[in-house]
């Protein structure tokens, strides 16, 4: 056990006196479970198992071919549970990507032994109408330009912004722990914008102390929040503009896939509409369901000004 989380495991010294590496050796050949990253699978202390009798690899849909074959080469069989409707694995080299390091073994598989393929029907995370924004548009208003960031690379909406600390502002006042909020945005320079609002101390439009009042929330890109979930989960989606552009982030059917499965009982998209329609089939479909449950809203062009877009008499107050 690293010796950086002994101290956290206290029993962890006594249970395990081992400290050769000889011992340490003995030890893991006879222990009957044993869990690890993929890239520790041939770690000299693993080095006497020769195999073992199942490799179970969880994430699998994010995990790269020469990351996953040096597990499974430990393996007489294997499981391999994931998602590749969510995030592929992250390849920053352009011409690794597109010579197939993007595509996990897990897709590779799914796609070409679907007889082999357990699709779970059950899902714990989310109440029953937000899964069906998820596996409607996935699984089988004045409009507010969006800007470069000042003085930064990137793409930030101010308007959208200052909309999502007023229902961020109005959530907790109808008693919604800041610690159950998640805000996430495909773009860094507007999760920044957004994180410096959520951490400054001035007083919002409810008359209280945001910083007080906020603590708790967190402020992620969406690549940031896989893996995550929360009760509550606002979603900006920044760009709005006149050419129905929604640039290669929005357009990534998966990552769009992750943010919308990541909230377990409210789901608050703050948008442009026309742009989203014009821009992405997929995000077309995903908003056709929403207005058909009559959950679209459609904001005043003067909302910036009235300072107030939730009260404790909306629907949103009695959906959380």
């Amino acid at each position: 056990m690293n010796t950086a989380i002994q101290a956290r495991v206290p029993a962890a010294p006594r249970r395990y006196p081992q400290q050769t590496t000889a011992e340490l050796q003995q030890l893991a050949a006879a222990t009957p479970v044993v869990g690890c990253p993929c890239l520790s699978a041939h770690h000299p202390l693993l080095a006497t198992r020769r195999a073992f009798d199942v490799v179970i690899v969880d994430e699998a849909g994010q995990i790269g071919l020469p990351a996953v074959l040096g597990a499974l080469l430990k393996a007489r069989s294997f499981v391999l549970v994931g998602d590749h409707y969510q995030l592929p694995p992250l390849v920053l080299d352009r011409r690794a990507a597109e010579g197939g390091l993007g595509v996990s073994l897990f897709r590779q598989l799914c796609e070409a032994r679907p007889a082999s393929v357990v699709v779970l029907s059950q899902q714990y995370r989310m109440c029953r109408r937000l899964a069906f924004v998820d596996t409607d548009a996935v699984q089988p208003s004045a409009a507010v330009e969006d800007a470069p960031a000042p003085g930064r690379h990137g793409v930030v909406n101010a308007g959208e912004a200052a909309l999502l600390m007023q229902l961020l502002e109005g959530l907790c006042v109808c008693g919604v722990p800041g610690s159950d909020i998640t805000l996430v945005s495909p773009y860094k320079a507007q999760v920044r914008a957004c994180r410096s609002s959520v951490l400054s101390g001035h007083t919002g439009c409810w008359g209280t102390r945001r910083q007080g009042g906020l603590a708790g929330v967190e402020v992620l890109t969406i690549d940031r929040c896989q893996g995550r979930d929360k009760p509550v989960l606002l979603l900006s989606f920044v760009r709005s503009n006149h050419r129905g552009a929604v640039g290669t982030l929005l357009a990534d059917w998966q990552r769009l896939n992750v943010a919308v499965t990541r909230a377990k009982v409210l789901l608050v998209m703050v948008g442009s509409a026309r742009t989203l329609r014009g821009g992405v089939p997929l995000l077309a479909k995903m908003l056709e369901y929403v207005e058909r449950e009559g959950q679209l809203v459609t904001l005043p062009a003067d909302v910036l000004v009235q300072q107030q877009v939730l009260s404790t008499d909306s629907p949103m107050h009695k959906l959380s």
